[in-house]
């Protein structure tokens, strides 16, 4: 068994993780486009950020990346997705993945 997930599904506390980890993604954007930062901050925000970004690339395309990171942080399923042409399955298939991906390239499982 593996560290951090269980069937395909991440355990809670890391699921609870990566969905405020997506929560709070626009906000570290939207402070990475400021002058205020501090050099630390700014690389922190720019690390998380971008791990995010490239593990939600490897499982969705293009541009599902930043609409899937806000499903993420928002828990909204699929009757209320904002992807179209996507049948439920296959919805739902993805967010487990990209959750887990995301937790594997930011070094939270295995």
């Amino acid at each position: 068994m593996r560290i951090g997930y269980i069937k395909g599904k991440l355990e809670k506390t890391l699921d609870d993780l990566v969905v405020a980890l997506c929560r709070d993604f626009e906000r570290r954007a939207l402070a990475l486009s400021s002058d205020s930062l501090s050099r630390r901050t700014r690389a922190e925000f720019s690390y998380l950020n971008y791990k995010i970004t490239s593990a939600v690339a490897e499982v969705v395309p293009e541009d599902l990346v930043f609409i899937f990171i806000k499903e993420i942080g928002e828990r909204r399923g699929y009757a209320a997705s904002e992807i179209e042409g996507m049948s439920e399955g296959t919805y739902k298939s993805k967010k487990s993945t990209t959750k887990i991906n995301i937790a594997k390239k930011l070094h939270f499982c295995d």
